[in-house]
């Protein structure tokens, strides 16, 4: 047996991930910013290679909401993007669009455009200066490291931009006409996403 099968024997994967997501929550990692705080801009290229600003896209509506995810190689991510697609008419009707970001090449994001249908865009924020800008950049710690690499076979270096372990916690921000973030959504818990019920809830209230 191999020393990583012999890993595999002695450790629970999940168990050992749940706990680091709560001992990163209980350090207070990447909160994200707040409600009411003014959304910074950005200007990123997106699965075409064109740029998308965010002050550009709120001049043409009453809303945008601003979607973070990890990347094509996260299942639950591309549940989220799926899930987005499909509320897509109804954000749409209430004069509100949709935008994602994830630490990986254009490449990456046309590919799941073209996978998922979408018709919104998702930006490339390969340097991460995005991700930071909206306090929700970390590191996964080495232990956790070695969980991806060895036993999920997740070399994240090989699948982000910038070829680190960093990444952005999950987050959804709900931005209004003023730039103002109206609303987030943050959660170390990769698993867990705003909804597209409550995403829809609050651009009614914004409409109100």
């Amino acid at each position: 047996m191999s020393v990583i099968d012999q890993e595999k024997t002695k450790i629970n994967p999940k168990e050992i991930i749940d706990e680091n997501i709560q001992k990163l929550k209980d350090q207070g990692i990447a909160p994200g910013l707040s409600v009411g705080d003014q959304a910074p801009d950005f200007d990123l290229p997106d699965e075409n290679g064109d740029y998308v600003s965010l002050y550009e896209l709120i001049t043409e509506g009453d809303a945008v909401v601003l979607s973070f995810y990890r990347g094509d190689w996260c299942s639950h991510c591309n549940r989220e993007l799926k899930s987005l697609q499909d509320a897509l008419p109804q954000i749409t009707s209430l004069g509100a669009s949709i935008v994602a970001i994830a630490p990986q090449r254009s490449e990456n994001a046309k590919g799941l455009v073209d996978s998922h249908s979408l018709g919104f865009p998702l930006l490339s924020d390969e340097k991460m200066e995005t991700i930071k800008n909206y306090n929700i950049h970390f590191t996964k710690p080495y232990e956790i490291q070695k969980i991806y690499k060895n036993i999920l076979n997740l070399n994240l270096p090989e699948l982000t931009a910038n070829k680190t372990w960093e990444l952005p916690v999950p987050a959804t921000f709900i931005i209004d006409r003023n730039g103002i973030i109206r609303a987030k959504f943050v959660d170390l818990n990769y698993k867990n996403r705003m909804g597209t019920v409550e995403i829809i809830n609050i651009l009614k209230s914004i409409n109100s």
